[in-house]
C-alpha cells in the first residue's frame, strides 16, 4: 500500500508545449474526477494550456476551446482517458451538465 501523506499538492502539473517540464508524478488514482477537473482547470492558465480549456468569465463553467489538443496534451495526462466521449460520460456521471447554443453562460444559484 502507498502512503497517501506523501502526496504533494503544490506540484506544477504539466505544460503541454514543453515535454520537459512534466513532472515526476501524475495525478493519484485515487483522487475523485471533479478534484482532478478542478486542478486542470486551475493549472491552465498558470502551465499556458487556457487556449486549450480554461474556466468560464463567471468561474462557474468551463471551456474546451481545442478538442485535438485538449485529447492529444491534457486529458491524458490528467485523467488518462484517450476519448472525449469517455471525459464526456464522466462529467455527466458526476452531474455536470452542457450549455449550448448560447453565447453567454447563464448564472445559476
Amino acid at each position: 500500500m502507498s502512503d497517501s501523506s506523501s502526496t504533494n499538492n503544490n506540484t506544477k502539473i504539466v505544460n503541454p508545449h514543453d515535454p520537459t517540464s512534466y513532472p515526476a508524478k501524475r495525478p493519484s488514482r485515487r483522487v475523485l474526477f471533479p478534484k482532478i477537473l478542478y486542478g486542470m482547470l486551475e493549472d491552465a492558465e498558470s502551465q499556458g494550456f487556457d487556449d486549450v480549456v480554461s474556466w468560464g468569465k463567471s468561474g462557474r463553467c468551463f471551456k474546451v476551446h481545442d478538442k485535438r489538443r485538449f485529447l492529444r496534451d491534457v486529458l491524458p495526462w490528467y485523467l488518462r482517458l484517450k476519448q472525449y466521449k469517455s471525459f464526456v460520460r464522466q462529467l455527466n456521471l458526476w452531474g455536470f451538465s452542457a450549455i449550448r447554443g448560447s453565447r453567454k453562460v447563464p448564472e445559476r444559484g
